[in-house]
């Protein structure tokens, strides 16, 4: 009738809505991208742009937020199983030190990038003056995210070796032999976590050959070679 007919037109007309909101979210960041090539000063300046436009992407946040759950898994992981790789006591530390710096490291972010769309948000207001704050929460940020990334980077190695240097281990307790073992959970998510987070960096560093490619194809192009000429003059 007529109230199965209203509820399908604002189920189509949300939906719609939303297709709509997600193609000009895309539209805006390829945008912002092409005008961070024409006024980028250097290769470098741009793939710092590119990187500060799709981090701050409600779709990076939401994989972000995702994300959160392994090294959440690696604390529980870390401390369920304190003692139960003597093979390489080593291992339930690197998840338990990793999951607890990684979650905050993203967590971190998540509410940096929220924090920036609410201050991005704001109308202008009489007498507000956000610049020495902003100039002093995102240097104390970056000498912070620094900091956590080079200590996740350098955890990550030591981890690998950790794992990768009694590999394969048994995973049942033997009776002549009882501190040659470790656990399947412990061992195979530290395993999984490393080969994800040496994935990630592919993907980044991927990512960043991509821009800088990008980068010089269009500037490469005779309309935007015109275009920087005409600038100039």
């Amino acid at each position: 009738g007529y109230d199965d007919e209203s509820a399908l037109y604002k189920t189509t007309v949300d939906w719609t809505a939303s297709r709509v909101s997600v193609q000009s979210n895309y539209e805006a960041v390829y945008v912002q991208i092409t005008e961070a090539t024409k006024e980028a000063n250097s290769s470098i300046d741009f793939v710092c742009q590119a990187v500060r436009i799709l981090t701050n992407t409600r779709l990076y946040t939401v994989f972000l937020a995702v994300s959160t759950a392994l090294p959440i898994a690696m604390m529980t992981a870390g401390v369920k199983y304190l003692n139960d790789c003597p093979k390489q006591p080593k291992i339930p530390v690197y998840l338990l030190v990793g999951g607890c710096f990684g979650t905050l490291k993203m967590v971190y972010t998540i509410w940096r990038q929220v924090r920036q769309r609410r201050f991005d948000s704001l109308p202008d207001l009489v007498g507000f003056d956000p610049t020495e704050e902003a100039i002093f929460s995102t240097r104390s940020y970056r000498l912070m995210d620094t900091i956590l990334v080079l200590f996740l980077i350098c955890w990550i190695l030591t981890g690998t070796y950790w794992v990768f240097l009694i590999w394969k281990p048994n995973f049942e307790q033997l009776l002549h032999d009882p501190n040659n073992w470790c656990n399947k959970s412990v061992y195979g998510l530290a395993f999984f976590q490393i080969i994800v987070s040496y994935a990630w960096m592919a993907l980044a560093l991927l990512t960043l050959i991509g821009l800088f490619i990008s980068y010089y194809c269009r500037r490469s192009k005779p309309g935007e070679q015109r275009s920087q000429t005409t600038d100039v003059k």
